[in-house]
């Protein structure tokens, strides 16, 4: 079954996340923002394959919802990511990125 719109996009910025997380943790020198770089991108990796095991057939309203507080919280990620001073700033916006992704993924759990 082929992936929904609002899958492939929620999948596409998640991967998107993981790059951004691996270039990081390729490039830092320091071990606290390479362990949460690490970190960060294992619970992304999760996320991916719980939304890939759910293979919905269709986007709901519910779930709709959530669109644009993926989008708004993956801008917010990408800013931490390109503005990192501390482990604590990609910490807390991988945390709310993955908030809002669990959300999506607990209201197509109902579904699947």
């Amino acid at each position: 079954m082929p992936n929904t719109p609002l899958q492939d996009t929620a999948l596409g910025q998640l991967r998107d996340a993981v790059d951004q997380l691996k270039a990081l943790a390729a490039t830092t020198t320091d071990p606290a923002i390479y362990a949460a770089a690490n970190d960060s991108e294992a619970q992304i990796q999760g996320r991916i394959s719980a939304l890939l095991n759910l293979q919905l057939a269709s986007d709901t309203a519910a779930m709709q919802a959530q669109a644009d507080r993926i989008s708004e919280t993956k801008s917010a990620f990408d800013s931490a990511v390109k503005n990192i001073a501390v482990a604590n700033d990609l910490v807390t916006g991988a945390a709310k990125f993955l908030g809002a992704v669990d959300v999506l993924i607990k209201v197509a759990s109902r579904l699947a």
